[in-house]
């Protein structure tokens, strides 16, 4: 949130804010609206994680969904085969996301002349 305020307080505020997770982009909304910023119109927002109260928002916040629960196995996984035999390295690792278009979001609009 402090992030956000000094964003809306610069002499260019964004028009767009990709958060690194839906928690943060929920912030993002509430200093928005505490500053009368229109979302979508003046300020689009995009979220990580596709929690499950993303799509309650107002607006409902777009966001990218990950498979939590093949991270979880995954993560478990490995910290098993640490345990097991501690020169196991990890790797990475991409897993399927998909972006969830919701409210949040929609094309910048154009300054009126």
């Amino acid at each position: 949130m402090a992030a956000a305020q000094q964003f809306f307080a610069s002499a260019r505020p964004p028009t767009a804010i990709f958060c690194f997770n839906d928690e943060m982009a929920i912030g993002v909304l509430e200093v928005a609206r505490s500053r009368r910023v229109k979302v979508p119109r003046d300020l689009s927002v995009v979220g990580f994680d596709d929690i499950r109260f993303a799509r309650y928002m107002e607006p409902p916040l777009t966001t990218v969904a990950q498979p939590m629960r093949a991270i979880g196995e995954g993560t478990v996984r490995l910290l098993l085969m640490i345990l097991n035999d501690g020169s196991v390295t990890p790797d990475s690792v991409t897993l399927p996301h998909t972006l969830v278009t919701r409210g949040s979001t929609a094309p910048p609009s154009v300054p009126r002349r």
